[in-house]
């Protein structure tokens, strides 16, 4: 990764009506208590788990060696990278393609996508991603079948980062991404909208809604953002400024401080867990709404070209993850535990009692720190499954029923535990 240039920092990603809060140090902070599971909120429906991103699932773990109980092929190319669940239903993604699957592993549906990944939306029975050529479609999770699709601002040079529907409105960030690696053109657009859809839409003949209501938006003037779901809306980060938007996407709050956001995630109360540089330094910042900063633990060496939002759990410790290095940070902001497993870290999903499932090359482990006084490189550490069939490639979830799903470069394996 670069290290940014703190002379070349571009301006405000949008200018604001009133004065943004200094993000400020709170002081010491007190362990907090631990959250509630909550199975609704804790979904782990699209890229990192849900809207928070905060890789909580909301199934404990059951103790044991894991066994297949089943193994299925998937379609050739898939090389899946992403898994969501729910209900019945078990999605892959990779990079151009999705494959919908049943939880006893039979295949429904396959077909492409864009960048972004996949949401899905177990109330209304369907889900959201990105077409490659730039539409946003909406297919039934039952059975796979194409519903609708949606023009969003822009085309096929945009991620759409963040995808959610609450009620009747389906919000959508799209992140301007370099696609010729050739071209001198430099992405800074990020654009933010709410779009209204009834229950039962109208639909033309080639598959769009016949009518498109866009009720709000929103245009940053950066493409060097990091977006998650809120209670209230969304939360953006970009340079130097952390902004609050509600439904209708109008800021009614931000924070502002001297940074380069990298990642972030929210956790129960939407606190802001953020990964970010200045100059050469990298951290985690814990960030309360009114600007107070818990902590700020610095992460040396952090080094990946693709950080990826920091995981919390229940007992609101913070998981970093950076290629083959995991790290494991307090509520207060001290290091519990580091390590540099032997492989780069493909998923890693937490459990509400307390274990990271963290895949690495074949392997699943079940992670959590020893707390071994004056060490921060204990871990208690369980191989719980070796994938015969080589490095394994999506974060392991756990289903309803108990059992563990999984995706390789080959197959979606659906694994028991036994004590055996």
């Amino acid at each position: 990764m670069t290290t940014p240039n703190p002379d070349s920092r571009s301006a405000p990603a949008y200018e604001l009506s009133f004065a943004p809060t200094a993000i400020h140090d709170a002081g010491a902070p007190a362990d907090s208590a631990p959250a509630a599971p909550n199975p609704e909120r804790d979904a782990w429906i699209g890229p990192f788990g849900g809207e928070r991103r905060n890789g909580r699932q909301s199934i404990a773990l059951t103790p044991g060696h894991w066994k297949i109980v089943g193994a299925s092929d998937f379609t050739p190319d898939l090389y899946p990278t992403e898994i969501a669940t729910a209900g019945d239903r078990v999605l892959l993604n990779g990079a151009s393609l999705w494959q919908l699957f049943d939880t006893a592993g039979h295949s429904i549906a396959r077909g492409v996508i864009g960048r972004g990944g996949a949401t899905m939306d177990a109330g209304r029975r369907c889900f959201v991603a990105a077409d490659p050529t730039g539409p946003i479609k909406v297919w039934n999770l039952g059975d796979g079948a194409f519903r609708y699709a949606i023009e969003p601002y822009f085309g096929a040079d945009f991620e759409r980062a963040h995808v959610a529907r609450h009620g009747d409105s389906l919000t959508i960030a799209s992140i301007e991404r370099v696609t010729d690696p050739h071209s001198s053109r430099i992405p800074k657009t990020t654009a933010l909208e709410v779009q209204r859809i009834g229950e039962s839409p109208a639909v033309t003949s080639i598959g769009l809604l016949e009518r498109t209501d866009r009720i709000a938006k929103l245009m940053l003037s950066s493409a060097e953002v990091a977006i998650a779901g809120s209670s209230e809306g969304l939360v953006v980060a970009s340079h130097d400024t952390i902004y609050f938007a509600g439904p209708d996407l109008r800021i009614h709050s931000a924070l502002r401080g001297e940074f380069e956001s990298l990642a972030l995630s929210l956790d129960e109360r939407d606190v802001v867990y953020l990964i970010g540089r200045q100059s050469a330094r990298a951290f985690l910042w814990r960030l309360e709404r009114d600007g107070r900063r818990l902590y700020d633990c610095e992460l040396p060496g952090l080094s990946a070209t693709d950080v990826t939002p920091p995981a919390v759990g229940l007992d609101h410790r913070a998981w970093v993850r950076d290629g083959a290095r995991l790290t494991v940070v307090s509520p207060t902001g001290r290091v519990l535990a580091t390590t540099t497993l032997s492989n780069p870290i493909a998923g890693l999903t937490l459990t509400p009692d307390g274990w990271a499932l963290v895949t690495q090359g074949a392997s699943i482990l079940a992670m959590r720190p020893a707390d071994r006084p004056g060490s921060t490189a204990a871990f208690d550490s369980h191989l719980l499954f070796t994938c015969p069939d080589g490095a394994l490639t999506t974060p392991a979830l756990l289903l309803a029923d108990g059992r563990m799903v999984v995706g390789s470069s080959k197959k979606l394996y659906q694994l028991e535990a036994s004590l055996q």
